[in-house]
């Protein structure tokens, strides 16, 4: 993904916000301690305590033959207070559009 280095402080703080409602769950405390283990970039981001919610953005991927693509991306949530979610993707601009039609046949 393109940006990453400007991203990951966002995906962090939209990770910490899910996190609220899983803080119990082991499997998620061992997540965490394992990305704060791994990654120092995390674990500087993770004690700023920063936290938001998840909101539609545009993302940014270099594709090794297709070159740069850029998506909007739109998270569908199934209900007020669930977990489940749909997230699609959705071509941001018309050189993204036409490189899927020629790489997909679309």
């Amino acid at each position: 993904m393109l940006d990453w280095s400007d991203r990951m402080p966002t995906a962090v703080a939209e990770f910490r916000a899910q996190m609220a409602d899983h803080v119990a769950e082991p499997a998620w405390k061992a997540l965490v301690k394992r990305l704060r283990h791994e990654s120092a970039e995390f674990e500087a981001l993770w004690t700023q305590h920063e936290v938001r919610p998840m909101r539609n953005q545009t993302k940014r991927f270099l594709h090794p033959s297709a070159g740069p693509l850029h998506f909007e991306f739109t998270h569908l949530w199934f209900g007020q207070r669930s977990s489940v979610r749909v997230t699609t993707y959705t071509p941001a601009d018309e050189r993204t559009a036409a490189t899927l039609d020629v790489h997909l046949g679309c």
